[in-house]
């Protein structure tokens, strides 16, 4: 578990909790959002299910937000995600810069998240590899993602 606060490249803008850059291979793997006393307040399953889905799912198992993600991710090749939290509950996750959330949803409490982990399906036979905290700044003219 990372608290966010200690992230070295968590740079958001006024009505951000989170942006995080992240670059990713392989498939069917976590991320989890997690509050003050450590319990999962959000999943995001990214290329799970055979590459065929990426969810976003809340405490209670609801599925907030689903996508069909196919060949969204690759065994050798990094893909790029921004991941935003907001104050006002927006949860996004974008995909090599695109300026466009491939997955978004609303939700009341993500205000309260204060730390994220991350994690693989058990099963999984692919190797996955993860970099995150990786250099990622907020635009307070236009708020709009910038490569770094």
């Amino acid at each position: 578990m990372i608290a966010i606060n200690s992230l070295r490249n968590n740079f958001p803008c006024h009505n951000e909790v989170l942006r995080m850059k992240i670059y990713a291979t392989g498939f069917d793997f976590y991320f989890f959002l997690k509050n003050d006393n450590g319990t999962t307040k959000y999943t995001i399953n990214i290329s799970g299910y055979n590459r065929r889905f990426c969810q976003l799912i809340d405490d209670s198992g609801t599925v907030l937000a689903q996508v069909d993600c196919l060949k969204l991710t690759s065994d050798h090749i990094y893909t790029e995600f921004d991941l935003l939290i907001n104050f006002d509950g927006t949860i996004s996750l974008f995909k090599d810069g695109e300026k466009e959330a491939f997955m978004q949803t609303t939700s009341t409490d993500s205000a309260s998240i204060s730390s994220v982990s991350f994690g693989r399906y058990r099963k999984e036979t692919v190797d996955t590899y993860l970099y995150f905290d990786c250099p990622f700044e907020c635009n307070n003219l236009d708020e709009n993602i910038i490569k770094v």
